[in-house]
């Protein structure tokens, strides 16, 4: 991107002649938000980003450069990363008597980490 992504919003917003509510609005989030886009105090979510261009009928990439923070993964993202990792250290050890052994194992792993609570930040409704 030539300039940054807060004077990008702010420069694409008055060239469409929308106010931060009006433009929120469009978006499905608040003037507040907005305002905090544009003054740089945060940046938008990489499928927030795309919603931004989309709205300015620029292409999707427009405002993905790459280096935005990701998405935090779902549960079950975090679990499939745990068992990859577990069956990994597993496959490395030869402690089992036979892939059986380890299938249960790690069939075992799954149901607890299913059923650990969600973190604090997936608790919110």
């Amino acid at each position: 991107m030539k300039r940054d992504m807060a004077q990008e919003i702010i420069i694409l917003r008055a060239k469409h002649s929308l106010t931060q509510q009006q433009f929120a609005e469009k978006l499905g989030t608040s003037q507040r938000t907005v305002a905090a886009w544009e003054s740089g105090d945060s940046v938008p979510r990489k499928t927030m980003r795309v919603r931004i261009a989309r709205s300015f009928d620029l292409p999707d990439q427009y405002f993905l450069d790459g280096n935005e923070p990701s998405e935090p993964d779902t549960a079950n993202e975090q679990i499939d990363k745990i068992m990859t990792q577990i069956d990994g250290v597993l496959s490395d050890s030869d402690s089992f008597s036979s892939e059986e052994e380890k299938s249960r194992i790690l069939k075992r792993f799954q149901e607890v980490l299913t059923e650990m609570p969600l973190s604090q930040e997936e608790r919110k409704p």
